[in-house]
């Protein structure tokens, strides 16, 4: 308004008066413009105002009724611009815009200023200090809270512990905790709450990262909590600046464990990461039940009903796990031998008696059993094979020493195969199979592993398996065991290649292989090209013939085990109600070191964030 300037119409103000018995008629002359550069006018009112005042507020005739007593213009005018309030607005008028007023003419407003913010600063760094005590926690999987939080308590909790360690090398963080009654440390609702923000700031640093990537993936899997709740894990994969990136978004809880249940708690999450950029979605790959992976009603259907161009692609590293369980059944003597040799974890992990008998006849133990992750199958068929005598010798001194019938009876059974024949020929066959199945299921568990190099890596395993086929490893006397042997490395070998048949959609990765380049100068490879952009539209063809940049893609889903690690050691039993707000920040700090430690501005933002939801009775925020 200062910059437009004041209204200056001329205004068809007139009042009648009488001199010396003369009767006239008075009007408004517009020089008077000139003479007052305060005055302005208004066409509706047919009024005169002062501008300063109006702006700024004063005489209620100048400002809200205006001023229409044309024969008292000398007298009136001359009294207006001698107020002290008329002063003062003509002042604040030729400051607008240029300082702050009060800092202009107000050495104490000054002060105070400063003062606050000295104020600002330390609290700041009280708060920054509270917050790197939580980070600390969070980062090594440690609960903010134990059994007994009191003042007076002899054993607090590990936060607790901390911050009064902390405040004995720091004297403002332990005056502030002597002396503050408001906002204090140990208050569960000031950890939710900085909890919360950090949370928000880094979905919101996530939702900028997507925001510059061309493509992203996302990758979901799922498992039971000790609550015995189901926990899905959503993981985004995305290339920015020429480098691989998996983030963690966090744990969701479906509202059933359809496919509608899990696709529409995916779907809601998407829709928050991508708000409205859901063309850069390019592919999606989950691990575990089949109610993922069907392709007409089940949960990839669903996904790419939405996101059309998230093609589905399978978790490679869980694909070996199938191979090796369908070659595992395949016959009736593996069936066999798998139940005996998983049996034997299964004994020692219930006594800590016999793991004592154990570690007295072998310098390793015997891995714990689990139902889902084939590298168990892996160690453990190695350990017996590497350990065979002292493992017979350990259970026969606990055939002679037990009391318990049913211990005797099963170590009896146990060492009674183990000097069987035929299990001795199947446990040598699949040592030498499990040295090559530990070696590509070490590398399919790679980060940076490619459709190139998976495929490298297949026809390695293929080859290595054909071989062993051949060997004295598949030789018996028995026709019977030699013929399932081979039948064994040969469903191992057909599964493998119908398994990880690369789809049309996959077919980008011949582009990039670098054995392909010296035919590429000659000739582009044309059909593949237009394979690709069929699969996704989003790509130039033309642009891609001719610069045919690295191209990635989500060949495992390793990263959702690793979440579901952190998960684990996270939500254990005394901490089982933690919710999933906090469980998700909780897991920020421990699977995203990393990506905190590299943006360091994130617990400023947090301090921000903090200050403007609750202050908690202090001040945040300079002036």
């Amino acid at each position: 308004m200062k910059k437009r300037g004041r209204s200056t119409p001329n205004i068809p103000i007139s009042q009648p008066g009488i001199s010396n018995n003369k009767k006239y008629i008075r009007s408004f002359n517009s020089e008077w413009y000139q003479r007052k550069s305060w005055l302005c006018g208004c066409e509706v009112r047919n009024a005169l105002f002062c501008f300063p005042c109006l702006l700024f507020g004063g005489d209620t005739t100048w400002t809200k009724d205006g001023f229409r007593n044309i024969n008292k213009m000398k007298d009136k005018t001359e009294k207006h611009e001698k107020s002290k309030k008329h002063i003062d607005n003509v002042i604040s008028l030729s400051l607008l815009g240029t300082t702050s007023v009060k800092e202009k003419l107000s050495e104490t407003y000054r002060l105070s200023i400063n003062e606050h913010n000295m104020k600002v600063k330390k609290n700041r760094e009280i708060l920054s200090k509270i917050i790197d005590c939580i980070f600390f926690c969070g980062n090594f999987e440690i609960p903010l809270h134990g059994r007994d939080e009191k003042d007076d308590a002899v054993n607090p909790g590990i936060f607790r512990g901390l911050v009064n360690f902390a405040s004995n090398l720091d004297s403002d963080l332990k005056n502030h905790l002597e002396t503050n009654a408001v906002f204090k440390d140990i208050s569960k609702t000031i950890h939710n709450e900085i909890l919360d923000c950090l949370l928000q700031i880094y979905h919101e640093e996530i939702r900028m990262e997507i925001r510059q990537a061309s493509f992203v993936a996302v990758m979901v899997d799922d498992t039971t909590d000790v609550s015995e709740h189901t926990q899905m894990v959503l993981v985004l994969r995305y290339v920015l600046n020429e480098e691989i990136f998996e983030r963690f978004w966090g744990f969701f809880i479906p509202e059933n464990q359809t496919a509608d249940g899990i696709s529409k708690r995916i779907l809601e999450q998407l829709h928050i990461i991508f708000q409205g950029n859901g063309q850069k979605l390019i592919a999606q790959t989950f691990d575990g039940a089949n109610v993922m992976k069907g392709k007409k009603a089940e949960v990839q259907a669903k996904i790419k009903a939405v996101y059309s161009n998230a093609h589905f692609i399978s978790c490679y590293a869980h694909q070996l796990n199938l191979i090796m369980r369908n070659a595992a059944s395949i016959t009736r003597n593996a069936r066999i031998f798998f139940s005996n040799i998983l049996a034997i974890p299964t004994f020692f992990s219930k006594s800590p008696q016999r793991i004592s008998i154990l570690k007295k006849h072998m310098d390793i133990s015997i891995p714990r059993p689990s139902s889902t992750k084939w590298n168990f199958n892996i160690r453990t068929i190695n350990r017996v094979y590497e350990n065979l005598q002292p493992l017979k010798n350990c259970l026969t001194e606990i055939q002679l020493t037990s009391n318990a019938d049913q211990t005797i009876a099963k170590a009896t059974g146990i060492l009674k195969y183990l000097n069987d024949d035929n299990f001795k020929f199947w446990l040598e066959l699949f040592h030498q199979i499990m040295l090559h199945v530990g070696i590509i299921y070490n590398q399919m568990q790679s980060r940076e592993i490619s459709v190139c190099k998976v495929n490298e890596c297949i026809t390695n395993f293929q080859t290595a398996i054909l071989e062993l086929r051949s060997s004295k490893y598949c030789e018996n006397p028995s026709k019977t065991l030699m013929a399932e042997a081979k039948e064994v490395c040969d469903c191992i070998c057909v599964d493998i290649m119908g398994r990880y048949s690369f789809t049309t959609h996959l077919v980008a990765a011949k582009l990039f292989n670098k054995k392909w380049f010296p035919s590429f100068k000659n000739e582009h490879p044309i059909e593949d090209i237009v394979l690709i952009t069929e699969a996704y539209p989003m790509i130039d063809k033309e642009k891609l013939g001719t610069e045919l940049k690295v191209f990635y893609f989500p060949m495992i889903t390793s990263e959702a085990d690793r979440c579901f690690s952190t998960l684990k050691r996270i939500k254990t039993f005394l901490r089982n109600t933690t919710t999933s707000e906090r469980l998700n920040a909780f897991a920020v700090l421990s699977l995203e070191k990393n990506f905190l430690s590299c943006h360091p501005e994130i617990k400023e933002k947090i301090i921000d964030l903090f200050a403007q939801t609750n202050s908690r009775g202090m001040d945040f925020i300079f002036k």
